[in-house]
This record gives structure tokens, sequence and C-alpha cells, in this order.
């Protein structure tokens, strides 16, 4: 019981969870409830704290420590991205796998994109500034 609350505890600071709270409360109506956001929650630290040794996500198989790994790194971000990719879909059968799922595949791949749209950036710059 110890390790989920510690996880739930650093998943919420993850989040910012008082804040997104709020937000939703302040102005999500149609997009979220904090019920909903505290289901996700619930589904992060189920993922973190699983006694399954092993799991499939999008047809990889990833230990649960790599999962744990990677679900510690999700953040408001990720999750509002997830739920656009999910809302997007409506032929999901099982939604909770699937947003789970969407949702890793948005924390593993957080990094590359920062770094890809850095690029981006900084390859806008140099073309419109003349190399500056």
């Amino acid at each position: 019981m110890a390790d989920k609350a510690k996880a739930e505890a650093q998943v919420r600071k993850n989040i910012e969870y008082d804040e997104f709270a709020e937000w939703i409360m302040l102005f999500g109506k149609g997009y979220m409830t904090v019920k909903e956001l505290d289901k996700i929650v619930r589904l992060i630290v189920r993922g973190i704290c699983s006694k399954i040794p092993h799991q499939t996500i999008l047809g990889e198989e990833y230990t649960r420590k790599e999962i744990a790994t990677v679900m510690l790194e999700v953040d408001r971000e990720c999750i509002e991205k997830a739920l656009e990719i999910t809302r997007q879909n409506f032929d999901v059968r099982y939604r909770d796998s699937y947003f789970f799922s969407v949702l890793f595949n948005q924390a593993y791949s957080k990094e590359f994109t920062m770094n890809d749209e850095a690029r981006a950036i900084d390859y806008d710059i140099k073309t419109t500034f003349g190399g500056i």
C-alpha cells in the first residue's frame, strides 16, 4: 500500500493535480471532470504498481519497471494529448486499455517530440533570419 501511495503522490505532483483540477472546475465543462482526472490518476498508478511482470503495449512487450519509469514521466500535456487522440477514435472497444497505451506512447515519446519541436523552431529561425 505504501508503494501505491508514493506512486499516487508522485503522479499527482507530475501532472500538477491541484492546478489541473482547479482548471477543470473553472473551465473544463464538456472537456473533462475532476472525477475523470481521478480515474486517470488511478489508471496510471495501477500501471505503475501492477504485479504483472510484463505487459504488451502497442504491440511491444515491456517490463513492469520500463512501464513504471515511463508512466512516472506523464505530465499534464501527455494527458491532454492522450485525451485528444482517444476522443478521435470512437470505435475503441476497451477504452481504458487504449487510453493507457496512448498515454504511455505520449510519455515515451515526449522528449523526442520536444527535441523535434525545438529543432523545427531552430531551423525556422535560421532560415528566416539567414543563419543569425
